[in-house]
């Protein structure tokens, strides 16, 4: 399966993840019936070989009721952020292979990094 792909912006890098509401059912999982959030694991890969480094918890919720306006709560994605070192202009790479497991990987955005220091 092909890779859908978020560059990150601030509120992304500080508070929470949104992402949009056509990555629910392909990707991530809907919450269930009368629940506005869902959790599960999410494995962040090599983008080269595609190979397993490390699983994260991640919760996702979304309004009760209206437009979803799908997010990763900060608790599990702040911590996936801080531990890979994401930052702002970065992009994730997101896909759910032929097992079901979704799955992350990180083009970090080395020229914006380059001119920051």
């Amino acid at each position: 399966m092909e890779f859908l792909q978020k560059k990150l912006k601030k509120t992304d890098i500080t508070e929470k993840l949104t992402v949009p509401s056509e990555w629910l059912g392909d990707i991530l999982p809907y919450p269930p019936r009368n629940h506005d959030e869902v959790r599960f694991e999410v494995s962040l890969i090599s983008l080269n070989d595609k190979s397993t480094i490390k699983s994260y918890p991640f919760v996702l919720s979304t309004r009760p009721i209206g437009f979803l306006k799908p997010v990763l709560q900060s608790k599990g994605w702040l911590a996936f952020v801080r531990e890979t070192g994401l930052g702002i202009g970065d992009t994730i790479h997101i896909r759910k292979d032929g097992n079901g497991q979704i799955q992350v990987g990180i083009e970090y955005d080395f020229a914006r990094r380059m001119t920051t220091y």
